[in-house]
C-alpha cells in the first residue's frame, strides 16, 4: 500500500521543525489542543538542541556523523511533541531523558511487531522527516 498521501508535504524553505509544527499529532489527524506552532517554534528548536546534546553524550558510536545525530534528534523531538499531553509536559527538562527512552522503546517494539514489509515502509518514511 502506498503511504505517500500520509506524509506531510515539505517546503524546501522551511526547517524540519517548522514543517512539523503544521502537521497533525494523532492517528485520526486531529491536532493536539495545546499545539500552537507560532508560539512554540523557538522552544522546539531548543528541545532539538538538548536532544542532540544528550544523544552525542550517550552515543556508543563516538564517530557518528553529526547529520545522523541531528536527524535522530529531529525525529525524537517530533515524537515527543506529538505525544505530549500539554506544553508543560513537553517542556519538562527533568523528564526529557525518560520520555526519550519511552519513545525509543515504543519504536523498537513497533518495529518488532510489524511484518517485514510494513517495517521497511516505516523505516523509509521516517527517513524523510
Amino acid at each position: 500500500p502506498c503511504t505517500a498521501h500520509n506524509q506531510p508535504k515539505t517546503n524546501p524553505t522551511m526547517s524540519t521543525v517548522e514543517q512539523t509544527t503544521t502537521t497533525t499529532t494523532k492517528k485520526d489527524d486531529v491536532p493536539a489542543m495545546w499545539h500552537n506552532p507560532a508560539d512554540e517554534l523557538e522552544h522546539r528548536k531548543i528541545t532539538v538542541l538538548a536532544i542532540i546534546h544528550i544523544l552525542r553524550e550517550r552515543s556508543r558510536q563516538r564517530n557518528q556523523p553529526l547529520r545522523d545525530i541531528v536527524g535522530k534528534a529531529k525525529r525524537m523531538e517530533l515524537s515527543l511533541y506529538r505525544n505530549a499531553k500539554s506544553f508543560d509536559e513537553y517542556l519538562d527538562d527533568k523528564t526529557l531523558i525518560r520520555r526519550m527512552k519511552l519513545v525509543a522503546l515504543k519504536r523498537v517494539s513497533t518495529s518488532k511487531t510489524m511484518p517485514p514489509a510494513k517495517r521497511l515502509d516505516s523505516i523509509t518514511s521516517n527517513a524523510t522527516i
